[in-house]
């Protein structure tokens, strides 16, 4: 399959292929091999960037073989006819943008040798339900990888290997239940977790996050408890949990040094009515004011802006000297 680009570009299948020689050649000028279900070579170890992209007609359910290594760039892009199962075979090592936009139905299941999961892998594949657990062969999960999949209804476990979630990665996904980032993650993008209102249970945030993207959390309004940020945090961006609004009000903020962008806590008062820090919070604010604390260990909380009438600035400089004055 890898011998030809776009070997089967928009075609419309008509017969099983891998059945014969001309299909998998192209060697068949009008491609009468482009329809239906189809059942790749047992033998196959690649399949080319754009094999079967906007193949619209073909259904049923597709098994990768466990022979086939990678799957090249958008493989099977638009392939919206499908209507059962995806099943990856157990050698692939790399998922790019290869089912971007797909019918597949029922669970997906990412085999153990997969070690990265790429931009769009997965995006807008509405079919999708259950739960998914990226295993712990995961190193990075690309941008837009399984947004939109708003159809899966069960949990998330992400892998003890990951160590970025890329942008928008599950935007507006329909998990359930609690969520783990592990101690492997450095990174979680911007709007990564935007709108993921299924989760019901608390979040964890590993020990060695250092960035939070701008809208990562953002409606994440069904996540209970307490919400610990770690101490390896140095920033949390803009809006990064507007509207989660119901964890706890005794969340604890244990970073020592941080930069708090815009926004950050809106529509969360329960969460920050009584937070406290460990250690001194050196924050910088942006388009915010900052709250402080009177008593050990001065706590700073970015606040939104209500008014600039209200002398927010005065008081965003204020605090900052306060928390700068006792470290």
């Amino acid at each position: 399959m890898s011998r030809s680009l776009f070997l089967f570009l928009s075609c419309v299948l008509k017969t099983v292929f891998g059945v014969t020689e001309n299909c998998i050649n192209g060697n068949n000028p009008s491609y009468a091999c482009c329809s239906g279900e189809i059942t790749l070579d047992p033998t196959l170890t690649a399949i080319a960037d754009y094999a079967f992209s906007g193949c619209s007609s073909l259904t049923g359910s597709l098994i990768i073989p466990d022979s086939v290594v990678t799957i090249g760039y958008r493989a099977f892009y638009d392939c919206r006819g499908f209507d059962g199962t995806l099943t990856i075979g157990n050698s692939v090592t790399s998922i790019k943008d290869a089912f971007h936009n797909t019918g597949f139905t029922g669970s997906l299941i990412i085999p153990d040798s997969v070690t990265s999961i790429g931009d769009y892998a997965f995006h807008v594949n509405t079919g999708f339900t259950g739960s998914l657990i990226i295993p712990d062969s995961v190193v990075t999960i690309g941008e837009y990888a399984f947004s939109n999949c708003y159809n899966f209804n069960g949990t998330l476990t992400i892998g003890n290997a990951v160590t970025s979630i890329g942008d928008y990665a599950f935007y507006n996904t329909g998990f359930t239940g609690s969520l783990i980032i592990p101690d492997s993650v450095v990174d979680i993008g911007q709007h990564a977790f935007f709108s993921c209102r299924g989760f019901d249970g608390t979040l964890s945030i590993g020990n060695s996050v250092t960035s939070i993207g701008d809208y990562a959390f953002y409606s994440c309004s069904s996540l209970t408890g307490s919400l610990v940020i770690p101490r390896s945090v140095v920033t949390v961006g803009s809006r990064a949990f507007q509207n989660c609004r119901e964890f706890s009000s005794d969340s604890p903020y244990t970073s020592s040094s941080v930069m708090i962008s815009s926004g950050s806590f809106d529509g969360c008062c329960r969460a920050i009515k009584n937070m406290t820090c460990y250690g001194c919070c050196y924050i910088i604010c942006t388009y915010s004011y900052l709250q402080c604390s009177a008593t050990p260990p001065y706590c700073c909380v970015c606040m939104s802006i209500i008014s600039k009438a209200d002398g927010w600035v005065p008081r965003m400089a204020q605090c900052a000297l306060k928390a700068k004055a006792r470290p």
